[in-house]
């Protein structure tokens, strides 16, 4: 049954007795199914073409690829177009602490969303490294120790948000949200905001600074003191080659700053106001937190598209890959083919 008031945006449909599903939620709802699916398909591509193509395994790009897998799994594991139909849902408490803990209530999430800050902090330093302090070769990242950079960042990532995988079960006694996850407006003791606020601040504001000092003092080098990518005669391709990577990772950057700052901002804002300030702007602030997690998601989806636009070895890659693609279908076609005519040989040749 459909219920409207004067305003159309309050349409909802109602369903048991309790739970209203509005044309908000329809509408993220279907956003998040579109950027789910394209971004699983855009980020399975980007792992195939690094994993298919030899000359892509360089440092830069196993931390890509690794960004792509947390990317990915971010998408796999995002409740956004779904949750809001578990109002009603009656579990038992351990079935219910598993959804929670794992799908519903964001505890996989923070740590796939947590990697990827961290692996594009890990990207800024290396190229900082490599291109500004190029004497410091200690410090750099090579093919045969990234993998332990990267192991370090996922146990990291784990660590930090093991409270609040700890934190997040199910409520059998719960009149909204069933899940009692961190990342909420409901339910937020002051142990609750400490740890979100701390969260914020180490571990998504202070990466941002970390990535902006590390690009801000590459693009110094090459437009002021003009010691980083000189086109030295024999070495313009090489050089041209930097900075088209250059140019994709400072991409990267700037949309994770543009869509996991909003995100920063808004909860520790939630951290410093009180309860009933909360409670009396509860409507627009639930709006205002569903649209900056949907930017934090968008941020898995955009990625892709970006190695696309700006990343000719990327674009080639998948050439090769449609390319190789075509080529096995040809073969399955034609072996078909051979397999039907010789089948008919062999009917031709028995004795009726």
């Amino acid at each position: 049954m459909m219920t409207s008031s004067g305003n159309s945006s309050n349409i909802s449909t109602i369903i048991g007795s309790t739970t209203y599903i509005t044309s908000q939620d329809i509408a993220f709802s279907t956003l998040y199914s579109f950027i789910v699916f394209f971004g699983v398909v855009g980020n399975g591509i980007v792992i195939t073409i690094v994993r298919k193509t030899p000359s892509m395994h360089t440092t830069t790009n196993y931390l890509l690829i690794n960004l792509a897998v947390a990317d990915l799994l971010s998408l796999l594991f995002c409740p956004g177009f779904y949750d809001f139909a578990l109002h009603d849902v009656k579990l038992k408490q351990t079935v219910g602490d598993f959804v929670c803990k794992v799908f519903a209530g964001n505890a996989v999430l923070s740590v796939t969303v947590l990697e990827s800050i961290f692996t594009l902090t890990v990207v800024a330093v290396e190229r900082y490294f490599s291109l500004v302090k190029t004497f410091n070769t200690s410090a750099r990242l090579r093919k045969e120790n990234v993998g332990y950079a990267i192991a370090a960042t996922w146990i990291l990532a784990c660590t930090v948000c093991f409270p609040g995988f700890l934190s997040n079960n199910y409520d059998e006694n719960a009149t909204k949200y069933p899940c009692n996850r961190p990342w909420t407006l409901d339910k937020l003791v002051p142990l609750k905001k400490t740890y979100i606020i701390t969260f914020c601040f180490l571990f998504m504001i202070t990466p941002t600074f970390v990535i902006l000092f590390c690009y801000f003092a590459i693009f110094y080098g090459i437009r002021f003191k003009r010691n980083i990518c000189r086109e030295n005669p024999g070495e313009v391709a090489k050089e041209q080659s930097k900075k088209r990577l250059l140019k994709l990772l400072v991409s990267l950057a700037v949309a994770f700053v543009v869509c996991c700052s909003p995100f920063a901002a808004f909860f520790i804002y939630i951290g410093f106001i009180s309860q009933s300030t909360l409670n009396q702007r509860y409507n627009t602030l639930h709006l205002a937190h569903r649209s900056v997690r949907f930017l934090l998601i968008l941020n898995s989806f955009i990625n892709p598209l970006l190695y696309a636009a700006q990343s000719s070895n990327y674009r080639q890659g998948l050439r090769r890959i449609c390319r190789l693609s075509q080529k096995h279908a040809n073969e399955t076609i034609s072996n078909r083919r051979v397999f039907e005519k010789h089948q008919e040989l062999v009917e031709l040749e028995q004795p009726v």
